[in-house]
């Protein structure tokens, strides 16, 4: 149930989902770019230092002080896909909650 519950939330502090028309655009640019981000939910305190030891660059934080969640947007080293992203982060934190902003 939390990891629904924090999928939503990430869904929440990412970009607006586009129609379906302009979702194959979006996805391009997205692929073209040079990095790609992943959202963390309430990062453990050690998680800046050993993520950014693993190539991650650790970007800005959002406070959803309703919630008494943090969310943090992590960008993905080049070359690296999503989900091996994720399941790599979820590796040495595995009660961390990381999404790629879909539900």
């Amino acid at each position: 149930m939390r990891s629904l519950f924090a999928a939503m939330i990430v869904s929440l502090v990412t970009l607006p989902r586009a129609t379906d028309a302009t979702a194959d655009k979006i996805e391009a640019n997205v692929m073209a770019a040079d990095h790609l981000e992943v959202v963390v939910i309430d990062p453990p305190a050690n998680f800046k230092v050993v993520a950014v030891k693993l190539g991650y660059v650790i970007g800005d934080s959002i406070i959803l002080k309703a919630l008494s969640l943090k969310a943090t947007r992590v960008r993905i080293p080049k070359g690296h896909l999503v989900d091996t992203a994720i399941s790599e982060l979820e590796k040495h934190f595995p009660s961390l909650i990381v999404g790629d902003g879909e539900v």
